[in-house]
């Protein structure tokens, strides 16, 4: 009888560990399959998140409507445009309170723009939009790169030609703030055009665009 409380005892040790088994497997597995699936945060909801949104990515131009003949053909991850006059890429949408940034490069002696808060889809100038100029050689140093055109000069010397840029234009009210790499070239208060689309401008020279993105405010 005591051999057998004996044999009874030295047995519980080992009961206790096969019963434990299978929940300590469970857990493994359950490690495992989270370790399989990590949680990643995608570019796509960066965008969503932060209020970004694409308009043109180097390769689909679907978001623009084309004005004039630029002669427009997308080359790795751009779009380009040579010798053209007047033409100009239309965003789709409409747009009042906004940021909006804009990748180019821009050949020596080239003439081009960003239009902003159009009155019309059909046609684009200085007249009936906000022209943030291209143009590091125009004749009069008022309308040089940076500038708002028939608004305010650029308040800093800029030297654009043959290297990639970037445009960051906020648009909201009355008020208008143009960057240039960073730096501030123009700011005005003027509620001419409230609204309206954008536009992309190839008028001479060789010009390239690159990621365009804009975030409604």
């Amino acid at each position: 009888m005591m051999q057998r409380i004996y044999f009874f005892f030295l047995l519980l040790p080992f009961l206790f560990i096969l019963g434990c088994a299978p929940e300590g497997e469970d857990l493994q597995a359950e490690n495992a399959n989270n370790l399989a699936v990590p949680s990643t945060t995608t570019q796509a909801s960066l965008l969503s998140d932060s209020g970004w949104v694409i308009l043109f990515d180097g390769q689909d131009l679907s978001s623009f409507n084309e004005i004039g003949d630029g002669n427009w053909t997308i080359v790795d991850s751009y779009v380009e445009s040579s010798d053209a006059s007047g033409s100009h890429l239309v965003s789709k949408g409409q747009y009042t309170d906004f940021r909006l940034k804009v990748d180019f490069w821009n050949g020596v002696g080239s003439n081009s723009g960003v239009f902003i808060r159009c009155d019309s889809e059909e046609s684009a100038s200085p007249d009936t939009c906000y022209e943030i100029n291209i143009y590091d050689l125009n004749e009069n140093p008022d309308n040089r790169t940076g500038a708002i055109m028939r608004h305010s000069p650029p308040l800093i010397t800029t030297e654009t030609e043959g290297n990639w840029n970037t445009y960051d234009i906020v648009a909201q009210g009355s008020k208008i703030t143009v960057m240039l790499n960073g730096n501030i070239t123009a700011e005005i208060e003027d509620d001419t055009h409230p609204d309206g689309p954008f536009t992309l401008q190839s008028n001479g020279g060789t010009i390239r665009f690159g990621t365009v993105q804009i975030k409604p405010l």
